[in-house]
């Protein structure tokens, strides 16, 4: 080795960067940039004590921007909601301007006969009559408030189940079976009354008006289902009759 390697050596040794002096570089750097954000802090404190209304002034445009926004969107909502409204209503007028709701039909067949006893003889008369009772409902009876909803609930109060054709016999298909004798038309409309009334019995019984009844509330159901509503309750006189899950 020649006497001038020694000294580049050295040279180059002297010449490289001190690592402990850049750490206090750097730190010095860190510790200017945390006071200048100090100081920005508290200027911008200062400025809000100094002048508060400024604060209050940016509160209250933030808090009427959120409000505006609000009602907007609840705006949309009522106006969906008010549609709904009317659409139900224009049903309903239509549903009660139908008048009488048909839940069953009963053809029903019914001979009747008479006896008059005399001294010349005796007279007798025996008919067949035909009928077709019908069953239902007459919305035109109905209360006013028949219908309320609540929420996607429908609770709906209808009129007692009852015969819609008081006059069901069908007088064109009535015939004679055996007649003897000659009877006036006060007979014949005893003998129309006599077969009306038993009709009437053997037909209306409790369980044939309960299954009509259960048949109307299965058809305004179906109706009210939909329009849209998830649940239907039916009610009488104030009270819960039956509830449609």
């Amino acid at each position: 080795m020649t006497e001038r390697e020694p000294l580049r050596e050295d040279l180059r040794r002297s010449a490289a960067p001190s690592p402990q002096r850049d750490d206090r570089s750097a730190g010095g750097q860190g510790h200017r940039s945390t006071r200048g954000a100090l100081r920005t802090l508290g200027r911008i404190i200062v400025w809000m004590m100094r002048y508060p209304y400024i604060i209050l002034i940016l509160v209250l445009a933030i808090a009427v921007a959120v409000f505006l926004r609000h009602m907007k969107s609840t705006s949309h909502i009522e106006t969906t909601h008010t549609e709904a409204i009317e659409k139900t209503a224009t049903q309903l007028t239509s549903i009660r301007n139908i008048g009488q709701w048909e839940c069953m039909r009963i053809t029903t067949e019914e001979i009747v006969d008479t006896t008059e006893k005399h001294l010349l003889g005796d007279r007798e008369l025996t008919r067949i009559y035909h009928g077709t009772l019908i069953l239902g409902v007459d919305l035109k009876k109905a209360e006013a408030s028949w219908f309320t909803a609540r929420g996607d609930t429908a609770i709906v109060t209808l009129p007692p189940v009852s015969l819609l054709n008081p006059d069901f016999i069908d007088e064109s298909r009535t015939r004679t079976f055996y007649e003897k004798g000659h009877f006036d038309a006060a007979v014949s409309d005893a003998l129309y009354e006599k077969a009306r009334r038993q009709m009437l019995s053997r037909s209306l019984t409790p369980s044939v008006m309960d299954q009509a009844g259960e048949n109307m509330r299965q058809r305004f159901e179906a109706l009210f289902r939909s329009f849209g509503y998830k649940q239907v309750v039916f009610s009488q006189a104030g009270n819960i009759e039956r509830s449609a899950k």
